[in-house]
């Protein structure tokens, strides 16, 4: 979790994360990143993972679920900057 974590706030912070994408980001290309790593971070998962398989479901359930809430901080952070870049590019216009 931690690792998936840590992504995530390089992301937020405005870091480069790995592959070169750095916010902001449009939805399609934010949506592509996030995939992306919840797919590596699947298969680390089945990988690692050890135990019954309804305890690992449960748990992978858990984790999908508190990585949510922090992509949703992400995708929040994500549209600031945006809105935030798209106003400083209409003052530079305004002149």
């Amino acid at each position: 979790r931690e690792d998936a974590s840590r992504l995530l706030r390089d992301l937020a912070s405005g870091r480069p994360v790995p592959g070169g994408a750095k916010l902001p980001l449009t939805d399609a290309e934010l949506d592509g990143v996030l995939r992306g790593r919840r797919h590596a971070l699947k298969d680390q998962w089945e990988e690692r993972a050890v135990g019954d398989e309804h305890v690992r479901r449960e748990y992978w359930q858990e984790l999908k679920e508190a990585l949510a809430r922090e992509e949703g901080l992400v995708r929040a952070h994500n549209a600031k900057l945006a809105d935030q870049q798209g106003m400083d590019a209409l003052r530079a216009w305004q002149g």
